[in-house]
């Protein structure tokens, strides 16, 4: 579970619209990781799309991503990754069913097996065509999980969920209007009254602005590691970098409720760190004559960020000689 990674590179390989998705995913990712903002600050809004495959199957596609199905998008190399994933295949049926009035509700919660820090939403609005998509993070101090999925199973008038393992895994399907729905999420989660009205006024859609911006700017430089990468430190070494650029365009990227950062894993004292001390020299490590520094040689400081010969240290102003 450590390793689990919450932008992962990998998923942005041999599409045609890779660029964008790139862009696209690390907005998401910035928004929803992103240290002191507020809840309706981090909400991240997607749409989902019904197409008729040439095979005559429904694909659920989301369009900015290009023309993958999502299951292809779907993680199974934990427990964690197998339960959130069961998930997801029931929320895709829902919207290849397309029945209008109705939602889901899938909470993935902190604590339990997983290492998450804070607790995660998505609620899917399903229509004829596809869905509307919100993923929300809730604040660390919120671990009401259970009683949530209590309130909600009791308006459903189905058994109720006892487990938070269980609960990771059971998206609920909600019968309702839109606008009842939002009433409903009001008594469910009375907390967060504000929550809901933003994503009910439809402000919640039009969010992108700097952030999305900036993904622009970072996916033209990354997309080139991406495409040359060969091992999984390669496609860490990308996500690290795409973390870095961002923090230097002023975001400041925390605790995410998908998985570490690749910045923290490349620092960490996992087997995958440990890879890059023994293999000096490795396109892994370097990239455009740059290297990977955790700290500075002259203060001591925290860096986590890619350096080349000249460049100086951001606290103290020592100047990295290479090596």
């Amino acid at each position: 579970m450590k390793d689990r990674l919450a932008f992962d590179t990998r998923a942005y390989i041999g599409s045609n619209s890779e660029e964008k998705a790139l862009a696209i995913q690390l907005t998401a990712y910035v928004r929803e990781a992103s240290e002191g903002a507020k809840i309706i600050d981090r909400v991240n809004y997607y749409r989902l799309k019904k197409i008729l495959g040439k095979d005559g199957q429904f694909k659920i596609i989301e369009p900015d991503l290009g023309a993958k199905d999502i299951s292809a998008f779907y993680v199974y190399e934990t427990k964690i990754d197998e339960r959130e994933s069961s998930a997801g295949i029931r929320m895709r049926k829902a919207v290849i069913e397309g029945i209008p009035d109705t939602a889901m509700v899938w909470i993935s919660p902190s604590g339990g097996e997983s290492d998450y820090q804070e607790g995660r939403i998505v609620i899917q609005i399903n229509d004829s065509s596809g869905a509307d998509c919100y993923g929300i993070c809730l604040p660390e101090s919120f671990t009401k999980f259970l009683e949530v999925s209590e309130r909600l199973t009791d308006f459903l008038k189905i058994d109720p969920v006892l487990e938070v393992e269980k609960l990771r895994e059971t998206p609920f399907l909600v019968s309702v209007s839109e606008e009842e729905f939002f009433y409903l999420m009001k008594e469910v989660m009375p907390e967060f009254d504000e929550l809901w009205d933003y994503i009910s006024s439809g402000n919640a859609k039009s969010r992108k602005g700097k952030v999305y911006r900036d993904a622009q700017w970072v996916a033209k430089r990354v997309r080139p590691m991406i495409a040359s990468a060969r091992t999984r430190v390669d496609f860490i070494m990308a996500g690290a970098t795409a973390e870095q650029l961002m923090v230097s365009r002023g975001h400041k990227i925390g605790a995410s409720s998908c998985g570490v950062r690749n910045i923290d894993l490349l620092s960490s004292s996992s087997p995958l760190s440990a890879s890059l001390s023994i293999r000096p020299g490795t396109a892994s490590e370097t990239f455009g004559g740059k290297k990977f520094i955790k700290n500075c040689g002259n203060c001591g400081k925290k860096l986590n960020r890619q350096m080349k010969a000249g460049d100086k240290c951001p606290f103290c102003g020592g100047t990295y000689l290479g090596c």
